[in-house]
């Protein structure tokens, strides 16, 4: 008798379980949505050059990329 109400007890949770699954249906479409975004990309180590007096460039001493130490000229300017 107790298993009888068991199996009672399952399976009517089981058919009321069943009954309230919503259902969904699968399409395939192509992604239209795109993200764009402004923004401006600064290395780590960026350094400002500012001249200590007025003029024209002359001479560049040195070439883009080329690593300088603490003292070194840079430029002759007229």
């Amino acid at each position: 008798m107790k298993k009888n109400i068991f199996i009672l007890v399952v399976t009517s949770i089981l058919i009321s379980a069943c009954s309230s699954l919503e259902k969904e249906e699968v399409v395939e479409k192509p992604i239209v949505e795109a993200v764009f975004a402004t923004g401006t990309i600064i290395p780590r180590n960026n350094y400002k050059i500012i001249s200590q007096s007025d003029g024209y460039l002359h001479q560049s001493l040195v070439s883009e990329g080329d690593s300088v130490s603490k003292g070194q000229k840079l430029f002759v300017i007229d």
